[in-house]
């Protein structure tokens, strides 16, 4: 997130020109791409999401320690399974949310007057956005060394 943040800052849209020069079967050529560098994103993406996930719950390690001491196991799965299912439900329902209200506030600037509104919405959105989830967590952090 701090990395969201800084490129927030800095300004990056990572929609950008830049030109090649390919030497193939000894003819040349240039040519240019326009295009946003989706598949790098996707796959950054991808990998925080795959790193997030492999964290195990707290609250399904405790049900399952609670299930196992008292000889009652496939309750304890199914809890699980009930609390992961409403976790990733409820995650699932406002990442959609949030994504559809960006899309949304972003379509309405366009509308009402153009292209460095949006660019200055979107750096400005995804800076609070990084900042947010740094001050959440550095504040849950401190709360849990009991330093609030």
């Amino acid at each position: 997130m701090l990395y969201q943040a800084v490129r927030g800052v800095r300004g990056h849209t990572h929609t950008h020109n830049h030109t090649h020069d390919h030497n193939h079967h000894r003819h040349h050529h240039g040519h240019s791409h326009d295009h946003p560098h989706a598949a790098s994103h996707a796959t950054e993406s991808g990998l925080v999401a795959l790193a997030v996930g492999m964290v195990p719950c707290p609250g399904a390690v405790l049900v399952m320690l609670y299930a196992i001491a008292n000889d009652m196991i496939y309750p304890g799965f199914l809890l699980v399974a009930a609390m992961s299912a409403g976790i990733g439900l409820t995650i699932a329902i406002l990442g959609v949310a949030t994504i559809l209200l960006r899309q949304f506030a972003t379509r309405f600037i366009e509308n009402s007057g153009g292209g460095v509104a949006v660019v200055r919405f979107r750096t400005l959105s995804n800076t609070i956005g990084a900042l947010l989830v740094i001050v959440i967590g550095t504040t849950s952090f401190f709360a849990f060394l009991g330093m609030s």
